[in-house]
């Protein structure tokens, strides 16, 4: 983890992300300050906002799939390009 000092702008690598909340002294300036970093956390926010899109995105999926399921008729009344899309998976997959 990198931080870097607010006075002198030095960066330093530090070890240990997870006990980043501390007090810490530039070796440069000597400057003290406190970091609170949230890249521990951050990563943990990121995996969960990734699986809740990926959920978003298969319950949007489905409900497109059934919305082309259960106004199959309506649809392929409209047009004949909706009527060929039926015959296709009418094709592919036999009920």
């Amino acid at each position: 983890m990198n931080i870097q000092c607010p006075n002198c702008d030095t960066i330093f690598d530090l070890p240990n992300p997870e006990k980043s909340n501390k007090k810490y002294k530039c070796s440069v300036c000597q400057h003290i300050w406190l970091e609170k970093s949230n890249n521990y956390v951050n990563k943990k926010n990121n995996k969960s906002n990734f699986n809740k899109i990926i959920i978003l995105n298969i319950v949007i999926l489905l409900l497109v799939l059934f919305a082309f399921i259960f106004f199959r008729e309506q649809l392929e009344n409209i047009d004949s390009h909706w009527k060929n899309f039926y015959l296709l998976f009418d094709r592919l997959i036999p009920i």
